[in-house]
């Protein structure tokens, strides 16, 4: 097995873990979120907090390889690294802290948005990444009875393994693929279009 494989069947489960995770944190109670757990001192919410303040440190820690691209990410890195160093013991354990004293829904999305630092690593490197990139556990789920169709063709589109997400208000599906008209029922229109190679820009009017 190369180092390259190792890496993506390693990538892949962990994606799997923390969505599994995810879906049954969903649907706990207020009072579910403070049960002990065996870590001595931990709930639920710490636990979780936990996961969140972990990959809000590595996508820090991550950010330091590119200086054109995240020019601040070298003294942010040293900045976490040098309060560890102060802290030891306890730095871990403060970070879990301070993130399970946010209300729930704050937590899940601070633990989403981290989790969604995937999607930058699959659009620019592991484009077979994106299926799991994509999944908005977040908010979508919650919009599907105010746009019924839109959501009905992103699972549809999902479960043939075509990435695909509720593109703005709703009345766009936002598919990564191409040939997908044949996927798509009538009464859709299919615009295929290019990656934008520059980001937001003023546009000069006359």
């Amino acid at each position: 097995m190369t180092s390259s494989s190792l890496l993506d069947d390693l990538l892949a489960d962990l994606t799997a873990e923390g969505d599994a995770l995810r879906a049954v944190v969903t649907g706990l109670e207020p009072d579910d979120w403070r049960t002990s757990t065996p870590a001595p001192g931990w709930t639920v919410a710490h636990q979780v907090a936990h996961l969140a303040w972990t990959d809000e440190q590595a996508v820090l820690a991550a950010r330091t390889t590119d200086a054109e691209r995240w020019p601040e990410g070298k003294a942010d890195w040293d900045a976490v690294v040098t309060a560890a160093l102060a802290d030891v013991d306890g730095f871990v354990d403060a970070g879990a802290e301070e993130l399970a004293a946010l209300p729930i829904d704050e937590l899940l999305a601070r633990w989403d948005a981290g989790r969604a630092a995937l999607l930058v690593a699959a659009l620019t490197q592991a484009p077979e990444r994106l299926a799991s990139a994509t999944e908005d556990l977040l908010h979508q789920q919650y919009r599907a009875g105010a746009m019924p169709d839109s959501y009905r063709l992103v699972r549809s589109l999902r479960v043939d393994g075509v990435p695909a997400v509720i593109s703005g208000a709703g009345p766009t599906v936002l598919a990564f693929a191409r040939g997908v008209t044949d996927a798509v029922p009538d009464g859709w229109r299919v615009l295929e279009v290019d990656v934008a190679d520059r980001g937001a820009h003023v546009v000069p009017t006359s």
